[in-house]
């Protein structure tokens, strides 16, 4: 028997088999959803499994994040072929239940992120259409404040010349 089953707990020994259910790699995620456990719990089992030279740990995007995967070393297949995980209770309810339940955790985590992200934009729509109203209000008061002022100008400029068609002539001269 090898000096590793000493070394490793049936935490280790789940964490193991759910790479191997996996085909040799396994990410974070599907990690905790196949063994239920916590993100310490299996942080720590990366790091302790890497240390004994049974997983590899890459990275890849996940969500808005970079998540770890695990994958199996050639060690850790010939442990595994050897007996390693010998005597798990793969079947177990509570396994089974803890499976479920890590699950559900995280479709809870998943549905408090968006159902948050959901508030945030619909108080920004909101605030958007605030903005918008007072924009048109803005609007409509500034043209009708400028119409009063563009014909009081043109009342005194028609009284003081002449020929409007003239001092018309003039603008366009100035705008060109």
């Amino acid at each position: 028997m090898s000096e590793l089953k000493w070394q490793i707990d049936d935490d280790d020994a789940r964490f193991l088999d759910a790479i191997r259910y996996y085909g040799g790699e396994a990410a974070m995620h599907k990690i905790r959803g196949r063994t239920g456990l916590s993100r310490g719990k299996a942080n720590h089992r990366f790091d302790k499994l890497e240390k004994l030279g049974l997983i590899e740990i890459t990275f890849q995007p996940y969500k808005s994040q970079k998540e770890k995967v695990a994958h199996l070393t050639g060690k850790a297949q010939y442990e595994i072929e050897g007996g390693l995980l010998n005597g798990l209770n793969r079947d177990s309810d509570d396994h089974a239940t803890s499976d479920l339940q890590s699950e559900v955790m995280e479709l809870r985590e998943d549905l408090c992120r968006v159902e948050n992200k959901v508030d945030v934009l619909t108080e920004t729509v909101s605030e958007l259409d605030s903005n918008l109203d007072d924009l048109e209000e803005y609007t409509f008061g500034w043209t009708e404040f400028a119409e009063t002022y563009l014909l009081a100008i043109r009342g005194v400029l028609e009284s003081s010349v002449d020929d409007v068609d003239d001092f018309n002539e003039c603008l366009r001269e100035y705008d060109s």
